[in-house]
């Protein structure tokens, strides 16, 4: 399923096709197909694990395919006339795993060498990161940017940058997990923005580091977290399209 987040409530539904269904009142207009309400919230229905997601399951089914005059009541809408938001819950903290494309990298370090420095190999780049342990920095925004939302270009920065991430959902509280255990946790993937500032000033230091990734609008979710779908999580292809 394509969880969504969308209209002026930025309710919870799914997207089937070119239709969205509000889960909370398809679920309260077809009780017996349901078997349990549904939340109008994103958070509620995570919390609510795999039964939430079974009766999601079921009740989409049902309203997609009763007649198109009962749409309006079973809570469903066309995709083309929702406004889509972000799908990400207003506070949930957001970690980042960094250094961990080795070409960006690679880059970033070409950019900072010194004139008579060796050429820079991406193989070499790549081990010199995984030798040094996973790292990263969290994004604290209250709010994410949903599609097609502009991105405002903080007043400080020459140098906005962009790079497009895949993100898992957790589904449960986690703590000291190990790699090979993490799948029972993933409650669904989606896309990532993560807007950065590059000046050289903003990132010399872990405080200057930090506001460099945080700022208004400093990053994007959605349009759709994807649940049940089989996705390996380690093994997505992302591409990232700047001005076509």
């Amino acid at each position: 399923m394509k969880i969504v987040v969308f209209g002026p409530e930025k309710r919870v539904g799914v997207r089937a096709g070119e239709l969205v269904v509000d889960l909370a009142r398809a679920s309260a207009a077809n009780p017996g197909v349901a078997r349990m309400p549904l939340p109008a919230d994103l958070l509620g229905l995570i919390e609510g694990g795999a039964d939430a997601l079974a009766a999601a399951a079921r009740t989409v089914d049902a309203v997609i395919k009763a007649p198109a005059e009962s749409r309006a009541a079973n809570g469903v809408f066309a995709y083309a006339g929702v406004q889509l938001h972000a799908p990400h819950v207003p506070g949930a903290r957001v970690a980042c795993a960094g250094g961990n494309f080795a070409d960006h990298a690679a880059a970033m370090a070409a950019r900072n060498a010194k004139a008579d420095s060796p050429p820079i190999d991406l193989k070499t780049v790549a081990e010199k990161i995984r030798a040094g342990g996973i790292w990263g920095f969290w994004k604290v925004g209250r709010d994410a940017a949903g599609p097609g939302a502009d991105i405002m270009y903080p007043a400080r920065t020459h140098r906005l940058d962009y790079e497009g991430e895949l993100a898992i959902v957790f589904g449960k509280r986690a703590k000291d997990v190990q790699a090979g255990d993490l799948k029972p946790y993933v409650w669904g993937v989606t896309l990532f923005g993560d807007w950065s500032i590059r000046d050289r000033t903003e990132a010399q230091h872990p405080l200057k580091f930090g506001t460099s990734k945080n700022f208004d609008g400093s990053f994007s979710v959605g349009p759709c977290i994807v649940v049940g779908e089989g996705i390996d999580e380690a093994n997505v292809d992302v591409e990232t399209w700047v001005n076509g």
